[in-house]
């Protein structure tokens, strides 16, 4: 059998709706296709010039909607490592924004305690100076 426009018209068809179809329906309806298309032209339609372009069609069809599917994948593992390191970079900054806040609350409570301090020693300097004055009389 000769490739026949009726033929022809059932490959673009085919192409057509692989065209328009979801991810997921190209990748199902690529082998349905490429089956059915087998099935259409004879090994004499093949070596046909329109025989061996609708092959190469067919093959680059196949071969586009697998590295589609990979690409996708690939794209998918890379997303779930980006919002993995991003929740753990915001979890290390929360957790340190917290440190933070409790060295910050410590400083402001040993400063409290160094002005303290400071008074006691002023009023220790005072008393041992009267004490010292009061024993050279």
């Amino acid at each position: 059998p000769k490739f026949t426009m009726q033929r022809g018209n059932l490959l673009l068809l085919c192409v057509a709706v692989l065209a328009h179809s979801s991810a997921h329906d190209k990748t199902v309806a690529a082998g349905h296709y490429a089956a059915l298309l087998e099935q259409v032209l004879s090994s004499e339609d093949r070596v046909t010039p329109v025989g061996k372009v609708t092959v190469m069609l067919t093959e680059m069809l196949t071969k586009g909607k697998s590295e589609l599917a990979e690409a996708k994948k690939e794209q998918s593992e890379y997303k779930t490592h980006c919002e993995t390191t991003i929740g753990d970079a915001e979890t290390s900054i929360d957790e340190l924004t917290i440190t933070q806040d409790t060295l910050s609350s410590s400083v402001g409570e040993l400063t409290t305690d160094i002005e303290g301090l400071s008074d006691s020693i002023k009023e220790h300097d005072k008393a041992h100076g009267d004490a010292l004055d009061d024993l050279d009389v």
